[in-house]
Parts: structure tokens; C-alpha cells; sequence
């Protein structure tokens, strides 16, 4: 039992010291530094934002910027013909390519008519 009071007496305050710099460190690294790098990529892409561009909104909506308003931070975006909805700058997301949500729409409807046409030969062969 004195053996084990002796060793935990002689431990030097260094070790102490340099397991709290470890931890310093491992928190730059791996939190700090990578969150910064996000935050600086995100405001560099809601600073590239201009009318025309084809968005991601945070809850899901894709659109194109038909507004911006810098005074008060706001988006004006169309997300269907005639539909336009404003929100806050901050609630995009990501920066589409250009002609990516015509694509969708291209590819949704080739698919209904592809899945259209595929019931009526089932109905067509149960008859």
C-alpha cells in the first residue's frame, strides 16, 4: 500500500502540463481549425450569390435567385413558375450547376411517362 501512496507522491506537475498542451492541441486540430475552414468556404459561397444562380435551400427546396437584397441579408427565390418564396441568405445551402434543376424535371417526367406506359402494357396484358 506504500509502494502505490510513494508513486502517485513522485509524479512531476510536467506530465500534467504537457497532457493539458496535448489537449489544447487535439482540439485545434481537429475542431478550431476544420470548423473555421467551413465557415470561410459557407461565407465565400453565400458572397457568390447572384440572380440567375440555381440554389439548395436548407429545407430541401431547389430554386433559381430571381432577388437579392443586401440591405436586410434576404433571397428572393423561384421555385416554380410563378411561385416565389423570400427567405434568409443564410438558408442556402449549396450553389447548383447551372441547368441542374431542369434536368430533374426532364428526368421526372421521362420517368412517369416510362412508368405510364409500362401500367397501361400490364393492363392491356391482363385484358
Amino acid at each position: 500500500m506504500n509502494l502505490f501512496l510513494d508513486a502517485q507522491q513522485q509524479q512531476s506537475p510536467v506530465f500534467l502540463i504537457v497532457l493539458i498542451v496535448i489537449m489544447f492541441a487535439f482540439i485545434y486540430f481537429f475542431q478550431w481549425r476544420p470548423n473555421k475552414k467551413r465557415q470561410a468556404e459557407y461565407k465565400k459561397l453565400l458572397e457568390s450569390l447572384e440572380v440567375g444562380s440555381e440554389v439548395l435551400l436548407n429545407g430541401g427546396l431547389l430554386g433559381t435567385i430571381t432577388k437579392l437584397r443586401v440591405e436586410d441579408d434576404l433571397v428572393q427565390v423561384e421555385i416554380a413558375k410563378g411561385v416565389i418564396i423570400t427567405t434568409k441568405r443564410g438558408f442556402v445551402v449549396q450553389v447548383l450547376p447551372n441547368g441542374t434543376i431542369e434536368s430533374i424535371v426532364n428526368d421526372n417526367k421521362a420517368s412517369k411517362k416510362a412508368s405510364k406506359g409500362e401500367s397501361e402494357a400490364v393492363e392491356g396484358e391482363k385484358k
